[in-house]
């Protein structure tokens, strides 16, 4: 008896790739596509604004399950399909070399916005992990208390960002954070993987 894989190799390219597809939704495919073009990255859960708490992401769940689909699918548009592990989430990067500059300009920013983000809190002698959980987070009165501190507003316009309100809403889109109510925010699972990775770096 032949070996299973001999039977699957017969198979042309063409039609293993036509079965791939007919397996996804395109809507959905459209949908996580487009977040990853505009900067973001895709997280398992989402926060719920009327429920008021997270909850599975059908896009993450998606693309988790036909992950070498993707895989394949912006190979040939010229991204790399990349899973961390630590935070739950997917993001792409572009191969080309000249994209470098402005892909390390917003990680830059994102990572000195979560690391000024850890430093007010811990200071604050509050648990960093309070800061990822939606019934505390950060408050109207902390972001208050972030937009009077002299150092940390001169750090955010080092890396092009003129305001507590810009690089809040720079991570917030990217989905490193989330929203819970007026002026409420917390972090993300990448979020927290991000800073958690930073403070470590930064004591060692």
């Amino acid at each position: 008896m032949e070996p299973i894989e001999s039977n699957t190799a017969s198979i042309a390219p063409e039609a293993l790739a036509s079965n791939s597809f007919d397996q996804i939704n395109a809507q959905q495919s459209a949908q996580i596509y487009r977040q990853f073009v505009q900067g973001k990255v895709l997280v398992k859960q989402v926060y719920h604004d009327i429920r008021a708490q997270c909850e599975e992401n059908p896009l993450f769940t998606l693309l988790f399950k036909h992950q070498s689909h993707f895989e394949q699918l912006y190979q040939h548009l010229g991204y790399e399909l990349c899973f961390h592990v630590q935070g739950d989430f997917f993001y792409v990067r572009e191969l080309r070399d000249d994209s470098s500059d402005e892909a390390d300009d917003n990680a830059l920013k994102v990572q000195t916005t979560l690391l000024l983000l850890g430093r007010y809190y811990s200071g604050s002698g509050r648990d960093l992990n309070l800061l990822c959980d939606p019934q505390f987070g950060l408050s109207d009165g902390d972001i208050e208390a972030l937009k009077t501190h002299d150092e940390f507003k001169a750090i955010l316009k080092a890396v092009r960002l003129d305001s507590w309100d810009k690089a809040l809403d720079f991570i917030t889109t990217r989905n490193f954070a989330f929203k819970s109510g007026p002026n409420n925010y917390f972090l993300s699972q990448a979020g927290k993987a991000f800073l958690f990775r930073l403070v470590q770096e930064y004591e060692q």
